[in-house]
């Protein structure tokens, strides 16, 4: 299935909609796993998110989950609260935030990057990259892909060069390649212009070229229309030629956010499966026809065989001879004049080449019964996020709803312990170096449970540099929050991140490492979620084990499609996950 993209003229008539021409105000800067997301005032705030490789678009919501990688604290230390301005390098997808001598270059072709340059030096790519002559790595000076069109805004004689002056084999590859259009959009001016769009580009006559100048750009200076088409194809115009149940809307950003990150009516797989059938289902027609044709005129095509292998006459008049009949001759094969689609080798048995074309039609068929038995593709249900303060953090809940909250790194169990630790509540660590902290929720006139303990224990230990070392149970100890202390005593150092217990420990011994995975889905959304006892409703029971992080990823990804009949997120499913191995020693779907 390929990648879905937007092509250089969305990003372009994307930016104009955007509207930021007077600059903006960098507010923040986040990322998560191939998603960079930039906070920007401009008459009002909002999120500008990126996907290196794909698609760009405005969302008001703040990105939950977000990691500050190395090369978003740089970003962050350089452009937090400067004033950019936002551009696209023409006519490349490439998007560029700019201020005083920095450079922040998005490049959403190919398989995408992030660079960071500082007076046309890279300070930092997210992905240092070689592609042949052109070096992304820090040190070196930036340089843009080679191209030809260096504009979107060409006049009549600009088109005219660039259409003279290409290599290309066909007049539509000229349009999709060398002007940056992408395939859509040069089929849709070569429908507008009346052009046959198999002609080179040396072929095309003037006239022919008045009309692509024409509709090149009605469609660069046309106001936008935004659509989907089948759930299968993006665009900012209406393609004429491409048929197809419409969803059309107000601006180009909810399009964008519709059919990249939203549930599509029908997957781009599904439509090009739906077109492969309808092209086979004509060339088994076409071969049928063919079949009928000389099955009908047997006799008549072997006498034009003889004809066409007979020594004894010139071959000038075996051709003019063929001719008068009806009948070309090139080299070894002779063509209906009347059925080009007719040709038939004079050297190969007539019967042979019929028989030949039998099995073809038949081995055709029988794909075609393949592809149309096809099974139902799984569903793409939203995703439906928790929310509340916890959520950055793991977080899980016992058996009687108290929640559970648990540090992802050194930092985040600082600020769980410093600021989200109330009196009554519990704090959990495992007696192993490696461990996260965890603290239980509970509301006053509560007690937690001796099996929540276990329950809560289990979960401590399970995201502990435990399960990577392949433990399978471990001690944990759980104390009031005022034991926990930055202050050691007298003489005593901590190092940074640590703190210091007072008093008596309580230990839940030998807890187990296990999670619980719960899955949850009404047919429109669905959750995924860590479960700090067995669910009642369906889940998978992951324990240390010897399959790799990819392979536990993909076998649960497989589990749920096709037991529940949806396909989830795989990021949703990874970032439950311990460090380490693992094994799917029990499942309820």
């Amino acid at each position: 299935m390929p990648k879905k993209a937007l092509t250089s003229l969305d990003v372009y008539k994307f930016l104009e909609e955007l509207d930021v021409s007077k600059g903006a105000f960098v507010r923040n800067i986040k990322s998560r796993k191939n998603e960079f997301y930039l906070q920007l005032f401009s008459k009002k705030e909002f999120w500008l998110k990126f996907v290196p490789g794909s698609y760009l678009c405005v969302t008001d919501e703040k990105p939950q989950d977000t990691t500050d990688f190395p090369f978003t604290m740089k970003v962050k230390n350089l452009l937090k609260g400067k004033k950019v301005s936002i551009e696209m390098h023409e006519p490349d997808r490439i998007v560029e935030i700019c201020s005083e001598g920095i450079r922040l270059i998005i490049e959403l072709f190919s398989s995408g990057n992030i660079i960071l340059t500082e007076n046309g030096r890279i300070t930092m790519a997210l992905y240092p990259r070689e592609y042949g002559n052109r070096v992304v790595r820090e040190g070196e000076n930036y340089s843009y892909p080679p191209g030809v069109a260096r504009s979107f805004k060409m006049d009549g004689s600009d088109i005219m060069r660039l259409i003279k002056a290409s290599d290309k084999e066909s007049i539509v590859k000229t349009l999709a390649l060398d002007f940056y259009l992408g395939g859509n959009y040069a089929e849709e001016i070569i429908f507008r212009s009346r052009t046959d769009k198999d002609k080179k580009p040396t072929e095309v006559t003037p006239e022919e070229m008045g009309r692509i100048a024409d509709a090149y750009t009605e469609i660069i200076e046309g106001a936008p229309k935004p659509n989907v088409i089948e759930g299968a194809i993006f665009s900012v115009i209406d393609l004429t030629h491409v048929e197809g149940e419409r969803k059309y809307f107000d601006s180009i950003n909810p399009a964008i956010i519709s059919f990249f990150a939203e549930t599509a009516v029908e997957s781009r797989r599904e439509m090009k499966i739906k077109q492969d059938i309808v092209n086979t289902e004509k060339k088994i027609g076409s071969y049928n026809s063919v079949l009928e044709f000389l099955n009908s005129n047997y006799t008549e095509i072997s006498d034009m065989i003889k004809s066409a292998r007979d020594s004894s006459i010139s071959l000038e008049d075996r051709t003019k001879k063929l001719k008068e009949s009806g009948w070309d001759l090139t080299g070894r094969i002779i063509t209906s004049i009347a059925r080009p689609e007719v040709a038939v080798d004079i050297i190969n048995p007539l019967r042979s080449q019929m028989s030949d074309l039998y099995e073809k039609v038949k081995r055709m068929k029988k794909g075609l019964g393949r592809a149309e038995a096809r099974p139902e593709p799984k569903k793409e249900l939203k995703f439906r996020e928790a929310e509340g303060w916890y959520t950055k953090f793991r977080w899980s809940r016992t058996r009687s709803g108290k929640l559970v909250v648990i540090g992802r790194d050194m930092n985040q169990n600082t600020v769980l312990v410093d600021k989200h630790c109330d009196n009554g509540d519990l704090v959990f660590h495992a007696d192993i170096f490696g461990s996260p902290f965890g603290v239980v929720k509970i509301n006053a006139g509560e007690e937690l449970s001796d099996e929540e303990k276990k329950e809560c224990a289990s979960l401590i230990c399970s995201y502990s540099s435990a399960w990577k070392a392949g433990a399978m149970a471990l001690d944990v100890y759980y104390v009031k929050p005022e034991q926990v202390t930055k202050t050691p005593p007298s003489g005593e150092s901590l190092k940074k991140g640590a703190f210091y217990i007072k008093g008596k420990r309580n230990y839940v011994k030998n807890a187990e490492l296990g999670v619980y995975i719960a899955v949850e889905s009404d047919g429109e959304a669905y959750s995924i979620s860590v479960s700090a006892h067995e669910p009642d409703g369906k889940y998978l029971l992951i324990k240390p084990g010897d399959k790799s992080r990819e392979e536990i990823l993909k076998r649960i990804k497989k589990i749920i499609e096709q037991r529940l009949g949806f396909s989830p997120n795989r990021d949703k499913i990874d970032k439950l996950l311990p460090n380490g191995r693992f094994s799917i020693e029990k499942l309820k779907m």
